[in-house]
């Protein structure tokens, strides 16, 4: 499966379907989302994901966090086609990243917050154009099944899924509790607001959405 690290606004090199390095040929996905550790209802805005012992921006100004992207194939079994590790997501929600031209097709856009809710696009996006852009943001119908969190206005993807199993439970109270307790810090998943420190913020977003049974909702 083709996967590749991708700089802000710095097209590289990448490997295709089928193996290949495209270098040049190259298309823009141009996303817009919202993670809801980090979201500032004041500036209606993420904070930067910090380093505790520094309080510097772990990615550089700017920039919020890391987000894995996949495409997926829009009939089941829903391949992965295409996947990106870490896509930087701004502080203004936007991530643009670069594919091969030969993703032409229609694809579900996947969303992997490190320490979120797997979040799908609505629907197949086709992909024939030069640049392609996606709003998860100003719609809850954006996502699969509306699968995002409604914060001021905007549509945030759910965080609080630390263990990464599709489901946001006592499991997950118990790591972030865990941490909190023996007072973690550093740039760790259960740190959900990005300030470089586990304790009750991050315990009280994890509980807000286990009462409500959220879980990924997929095709």
């Amino acid at each position: 499966m083709p996967s590749v690290t991708l700089n802000e606004g710095v097209p590289l090199p990448l490997v295709d379907i089928n193996g290949s390095i495209t270098g040049a040929s190259l298309k823009s996905l141009n996303l817009k989302l919202y993670l809801e550790g980090l979201f500032d209802i004041s500036t209606g805005m993420m904070r930067e994901t910090k380093d505790f012992t520094t309080s510097s921006p772990v990615f550089g100004n700017g920039i919020a966090d890391q987000i894995m992207v996949s495409l997926k194939a829009s009939s089941a079994p829903y391949n992965t086609l295409y996947n990106v590790t870490t896509a930087n997501l701004k502080t203004d929600g936007t991530a643009m990243l670069y594919l091969p031209l030969n993703l032409n097709s229609s694809y579900y856009i996947v969303l992997s917050p490190r320490n979120g809710i797997e979040t799908w696009s609505s629907i197949p996006i086709t992909f024939s154009a030069s640049a392609i852009s996606y709003n998860f943001s100003d719609q809850a119908e954006k996502s699969y099944g509306s699968n995002t969190k409604p914060i001021s206005d905007k549509y945030c993807l759910v965080s609080g899924d630390v263990n990464k199993d599709g489901f946001l439970d006592a499991m997950d109270l118990i790591h972030v509790d865990n941490a909190s307790a023996g007072y973690q810090y550093g740039y760790l998943v259960t740190d959900l607001n990005g300030d470089g420190i586990v304790d009750d913020s991050d315990l009280e977003i994890v509980k807000s959405n286990v009462v409500n049974f959220v879980s990924v909702k997929r095709p």
